[in-house]
């Protein structure tokens, strides 16, 4: 039960915060990265769990 689920956006912003991302820009540049890594580690997580079932 439960599995992975995508990052919050939540926290990629306090990410973003931290280390100094403030430009609108480079934040949604960032954004796009983080959901693009992330989209692919849940596709191959849910591959990984279905060989595994």
């Amino acid at each position: 039960m439960g599995g992975c689920g995508p990052i919050p956006w939540s926290a990629i912003d306090r990410y973003a915060e931290r280390y100094g991302i403030d430009d609108l820009d480079e934040f949604e540049r960032f954004r796009r990265f983080i959901r693009g890594q992330d989209r692919v580690y849940l596709e191959r997580a849910a591959e990984e769990a279905k060989g595994k079932a």
